[in-house]
């Protein structure tokens, strides 16, 4: 548990740091495969994957698919050609 707080108090704060750099986005991936993270961070043999944080160059253009349901539930309409 104390692992699972620790990590989600850093990526708050990479959240924060991020949104005051400007040009940059940040966002999580939920539901990731662990040992496919775990190769491609290179990971030593009994490590894990906890969570899985993404910062690049942001783009306002893109919409995040999984958010759709949420979008939905606030009352917002779909922009996507069908």
């Amino acid at each position: 548990a104390e692992l699972l707080f620790r990590a989600a108090e850093l990526g708050q704060r990479l959240h924060l740091a991020v949104t005051r750099l400007g040009p940059l986005g940040i966002t999580c991936i939920g539901g990731f495969d662990g040992e496919q993270c775990a190769t491609l961070a290179r990971l030593d043999p009994g490590e894990e994957t906890v969570y899985a944080i993404l910062i690049g160059v942001g783009d306002e253009s893109i919409f995040k698919q999984d958010r759709l349901n949420v979008a939905f539930s606030h009352g917002h309409t779909s922009t996507l050609e069908e």
